[in-house]
C-alpha cells in the first residue's frame, strides 16, 4: 500500500483525507493538446473518484497545511459535487495526531477553488465566518487573491468569497508574487494554467525534492502530457508549465504530493525517454 505519511530529512509530511467526491469520465480526460480524440486507457469506467487531499508538512519552521479542502461550512458548490464524502473535517484529523487548528502555523493556497479553499474558514458565533485555522498565516498568491473576487465567465462557479475574503480581516492574510519562502524549507513557485496564478509548493529537505503540484497535477493520470481534466483554463499553458516544472525537478526521482489521488497522493516521478510516470515510493 502507498504510504499517506513521508519522513525526510528534518520533515514529516501526512496527507490528510478531507472528504472525496466523482466526476464524469469526459472531465477526467480530456486531451491535453485541444485537438483530436486519444484513446482512452484500457478499461476506463464512467466515473471517477477524486480525493480532496490536504498536506500538512511539520519541520523547523512549524506546522505547514497545503490546500484545506472544501471544509465544513455550507456550501453552495460544495453541494452540487456528485456522491460527496465530506469526512470529519480537518480538525478531526489534526485530532487523530494530537493537535489542533490553533497549531497550524502557515496555510498555502495553490489557489481558490472552493474544493480546495473552503477550509481556509468556518463558521463562527452569530453567523459570521472567521479563519479556521486562528494562529496561521495564510499564503495565497496576489493575481489569485484579486481573481477571486472577478472571476472570468467560465470559472465564477468555483470561487466562493467567503473561502478567502474573511482572511483580510485578519491581519494574518501574506499575499505573494513570483517565488517566495513562507517557511524554511518551502517556496511557492508559479505554475500557471489550471488558473491564471495557480502555484505549487516545493519542499526540499536534503537530497529530497517534493512538490506539492496542486491542481496542475491533480491525479496519477495527468502526470503526463497525453490529459487533462476540463477544468483547466488554459490547456496549452498547463503543458508548458508541467514540461518546466518537471525539468526544474530534474532527473533525481522528485516525489509529486497530487491533491486529488485517492490511491497513491504520493509518487515517484521518473522520466522514461520523452515520458513521465508516477511510480510507487519504495
Amino acid at each position: 500500500m502507498n504510504p499517506r505519511e513521508l519522513v525526510l530529512d528534518g520533515f514529516r509530511v501526512s496527507c490528510l483525507d478531507a472528504g472525496s467526491f466523482t466526476i464524469a469520465r469526459d472531465s477526467m480526460y480530456v486531451a491535453a493538446a485541444g485537438g483530436g480524440r486519444r484513446p482512452l486507457p484500457a478499461g476506463t469506467p464512467e466515473r471517477f473518484v477524486l480525493a480532496m487531499n490536504a498536506f500538512l508538512v511539520e519541520g523547523p519552521a512549524g506546522r505547514i497545511l497545503i490546500d484545506p479542502g472544501l471544509g465544513t461550512k455550507p456550501s453552495e458548490p460544495g453541494a452540487r459535487l456528485a456522491e460527496l464524502v465530506a469526512g470529519p473535517g480537518l480538525s478531526a484529523r489534526l485530532a487523530e495526531r494530537g493537535l489542533s487548528p490553533g497549531d497550524i502555523d502557515v496555510v498555502i493556497n495553490t489557489h481558490l477553488h472552493f474544493d480546495h479553499a473552503g477550509g481556509n474558514t468556518e463558521d463562527g458565533p452569530a453567523g459570521a465566518i472567521r479563519p479556521a485555522f486562528p494562529n496561521a498565516v495564510y499564503v495565497i498568491r496576489k493575481g489569485e487573491w484579486e481573481t477571486g473576487f472577478n472571476p472570468p465567465a467560465r470559472d465564477r462557479d468555483s470561487y466562493v468569497a467567503a473561502d478567502f475574503e474573511p482572511l483580510a480581516a485578519s491581519g494574518r492574510l501574506r499575499l505573494v508574487t513570483g517565488e517566495a519562502a513562507p517557511a524554511e524549507g518551502l517556496s511557492v513557485i508559479p505554475t500557471p494554467g489550471h488558473t491564471a496564478h495557480h502555484q505549487s509548493v516545493l519542499l526540499r529537505a536534503g537530497g529530497t525534492a517534493v512538490l506539492f503540484a496542486g491542481d496542475l497535477v491533480p491525479t496519477a493520470a495527468h502526470v503526463g502530457f497525453g490529459f487533462i481534466m476540463s477544468y483547466d483554463l488554459d490547456p496549452r499553458l498547463v503543458l508548458k508549465t508541467k514540461r518546466a516544472v518537471y525539468d526544474r525537478l530534474g532527473p533525481g526521482g522528485a516525489i509529486l504530493a497530487l491533491p486529488h489521488e485517492p490511491r497513491m497522493p504520493f509518487g515517484r516521478l521518473e522520466r522514461d525517454g520523452p515520458r513521465f510516470e508516477l511510480r510507487p515510493l519504495d
